[in-house]
C-alpha cells in the first residue's frame, strides 16, 4: 500500500510538471512574434528623392519603432541619404512609417537604384506599400492621395537614418518635407537645394569648377624658353565625404565667364 501511494504521488507530480511546461510553452508561442522580411527597390533620379509609405494595420499593442521596423540598404550606397520615421498614433486608422531615399548627384559610378531590406515585427501585420518618386525632376500628379496630414507630419519620430544628413534638416524634418514634396504640397525650397546643390557660378576673373570636377593643386609654372603656360587649374579643394583630392591633375578646369568645363588638347 505504501509503495502504491508513493508511486501515485510521483505520477501526480510528473503530470503537474507536464501541465506547467505545456502552459509555459503555450504562453511563449502566444507572445513570440517572428519577423516578417521583404525587399523593396527605390530608384529616384539623380538629384531627386523617393518616399516609401508603409501602412500597417493598427493592431492592439503594436507600435512602429526602431526595434519593430528595421531598414537596411545594399553595400553600394554612394552619396545617398536614407531616413525613416514613424507617425505618432494612428493615421486614418493605421500605423504609418515613412522611408526617405535622397539620391544626391555624384559621379557616373553612382548606383541607379538602391535595394532596401526591411524587417518588421509580425505583430505589425502586412503593410500596404506606396512609393512616390521624383518630385523635382518629373511633374507630380495634382493632389495625389496622401493620407498623412500636416499635423501627423509635424509629430513624426525618427527611427533610423544612414548617410550624410541633408543640410538644414533633422531626419524627421527631412522625411516630412520629402513627403510634402512627393504629394504635391508646398515643401521648403531648401529641400531641393539640400538634395541637389546648385553648381557655383563663375564670375569674370575668377576660377571655378563644377561640383563633380576633380580638384588638385594648381600646377607649377613651366620653366625654360619657349614653353607654353598651362591653362588655369582648380585651386586645392576640401574633399566632400566619400571623395578624395589627387595630388596631380591631368584634366582641365572651368574658365571664367563661360561656366563650362574646358579640357586641355589631347586630354
Amino acid at each position: 500500500m505504501m509503495r502504491s501511494a508513493v508511486a501515485f504521488a510521483a505520477l501526480i507530480g510528473a503530470a503537474s510538471v507536464l501541465v506547467l511546461s505545456g502552459a509555459t510553452a503555450q504562453g511563449r508561442s502566444r507572445s513570440y512574434h517572428p519577423e516578417r522580411r521583404f525587399a523593396i527597390t527605390l530608384a529616384p533620379h539623380s538629384g531627386d528623392l523617393a518616399v516609401l509609405e508603409l501602412d500597417f494595420p493598427a493592431r492592439r499593442g503594436a507600435r512602429v519603432s526602431a526595434g519593430s521596423l528595421q531598414v537596411a540598404a545594399g553595400a553600394v550606397f554612394g552619396a545617398d541619404y536614407l531616413a525613416r520615421a514613424a507617425a505618432r498614433g494612428r493615421v486614418a486608422g493605421r500605423l504609418v512609417a515613412l522611408v526617405l531615399l535622397a539620391n544626391r548627384p555624384t559621379g557616373p559610378a553612382e548606383p541607379v537604384s538602391v535595394r532596401l531590406r526591411l524587417r518588421a515585427s509580425r505583430a505589425l501585420g502586412v503593410p500596404a506599400r506606396v512609393i512616390r518618386s521624383d518630385p523635382f525632376t518629373t511633374a507630380v500628379a495634382p493632389a495625389p492621395r496622401c493620407a498623412v496630414s500636416d499635423t501627423a507630419l509635424a509629430g513624426l519620430v525618427a527611427i533610423g537614418w544612414r548617410g550624410q544628413p541633408l543640410t538644414g534638416f533633422t531626419p524627421a524634418a527631412a522625411v516630412a518635407a520629402a513627403y510634402d514634396a512627393v504629394c504635391g504640397r508646398a515643401a521648403p525650397p531648401a529641400l531641393r537645394q539640400a538634395v541637389a546643390p546648385a553648381p557655383p557660378q563663375c564670375s569674370p576673373g575668377a576660377l571655378c569648377c563644377l561640383p563633380t570636377a576633380i580638384c588638385a593643386p594648381v600646377p607649377a609654372p613651366p620653366v625654360g624658353p619657349g614653353t607654353i603656360p598651362p591653362p588655369p587649374g582648380c585651386t586645392p579643394c576640401d574633399p566632400r565625404p566619400g571623395f578624395a583630392c589627387p595630388l596631380v591633375l591631368a584634366p582641365g578646369a572651368c574658365v571664367a565667364g563661360t561656366g563650362a568645363p574646358v579640357r586641355k588638347g589631347g586630354a
